[in-house]
Formats: C-alpha cells, structure tokens, sequence
C-alpha cells in the first residue's frame, strides 16, 4: 500500500473552539476515524482498503495493510484493541502491537 493520495486532511477539533489543527493531509476518500487519546486511526480508500495510524502530533502517518477483513466498514477502540468489521467479518488489532510497529 501507498502512501495517501491527496485528497482529505485529517483536523482535529479543539474543545475550547480555537481553530482547528491539521494533522496530516493527503487522504484518499477518508471514511471513518477513531481516537485513543494519542493516535488517530482512520480508514481510507472506495471501500475501506485501509487504516491509516496517525500520531496526534501530527507527521507521518503508518499505514496497516488489512490481510484480512478489507472493506472496513466500522471501527472501534477498547483499552487493548483496535476492532474493525468488514467484509469478511469483524477482526481486531492490539493497540501495543499497532505502536510498535509504527515506530
């Protein structure tokens, strides 16, 4: 997988209503994104091919190839686990073993 298209721009809203920060731009056709407090993670492509882990920091963003379960069409975050459904069914990634292999 590729590096993102240039398309969308993932912002991140700020509660006290300052403006809002672009954290890193170039996605193609983004779906869905979820937080956990220090990564986003955001599902990208016609038909969810992938999920995208960006530091809220901004930078560069890792890209996680989905073996299984393209398609992504839901997310969900749990203390452990990043969940996806998709075509093929639902599947989950540890969270530990997505930083890691960001670094």
């Amino acid at each position: 997988m590729g590096g993102p298209a240039p398309d969308g721009v993932l912002w991140e809203a700020k509660p006290d209503g300052s403006p809002p920060i672009a954290r890193l731009s170039g996605f193609a056709e983004p779906l869905q994104t979820v937080f956990d407090g220090a990564s986003f993670f955001v599902t990208q492509g016609a038909i969810g091919a992938g999920v995208w882990r960006v530091p809220r920091s901004g930078g560069v963003g890792f890209a996680f190839g989905l073996e299984k379960g393209g398609g992504v069409e839901s997310m969900a975050l749990d203390e452990e686990c990043l969940y996806w459904g998709g075509f093929q069914g639902v599947f989950s990634l540890s969270r530990a073993a997505a930083d890691v292999a960001a670094e």
